[in-house]
């Protein structure tokens, strides 16, 4: 007996619904406050049908541009959040600082430790490794991009 095999691609919902729901993410209310403004997303997404059964599958790269306002300047820096799967709800999801849009500025102002600290937590770190946990406070903006893509992005990718 042979089985029956559907496949729908996603991923123009995915990224869709990526920049819906991470496009506006903000953090935290007083300087250095970062703003998410442009999202753009790689990879695949597609929901197959086994048997009548849906089998979700995402693997998606987020590169999330990010205004960070420090002061009076606001800094241009991208985030990269790699291997965001359907199963990140559950496991730590990798975030990495992917350039400045400007680094002679940031470089010139001394900004680069605060535009880090803003972004991941640490003046020095270029990477974070966000733990499946969102019950602790948000120290840093990868904290709460993540937090957002395991309440609005996945759950919603489950509904389909």
């Amino acid at each position: 007996m042979s089985g029956t095999w559907e496949e729908r691609d996603v991923l123009k919902w995915v990224r869709e619904r990526a920049d819906a729901c991470l496009g506006a993410v903000t953090w935290p209310a007083s300087a250095p406050r970062c703003v998410a403004s442009k999202i753009e997303c790689e990879g695949d997404a597609s929901i197959g049908v086994v048997r009548g059964t849906p089998r979700r599958l995402m693997d998606v790269t987020l590169k999330v541009h990010v205004d960070v306002r420090v002061d009076d300047t606001s800094y241009r820096a991208t985030l990269k959040v790699v291997d965001v799967t359907h199963e990140s709800v559950a496991e730590p999801v990798d975030v990495a600082l992917d350039g400045f849009a400007d680094e002679k500025l940031v470089k010139k102002d001394g900004a680069a430790g605060d535009v880090r600290a803003a972004l991941l937590g640490a003046p020095s770190r270029s990477a974070l490794a966000v733990p499946p946990s969102d019950q602790a406070p948000a120290p840093c903006f990868a904290h709460v991009l993540v937090a957002a893509i395991r309440t609005d992005l996945l759950p919603a990718f489950f509904e389909l």
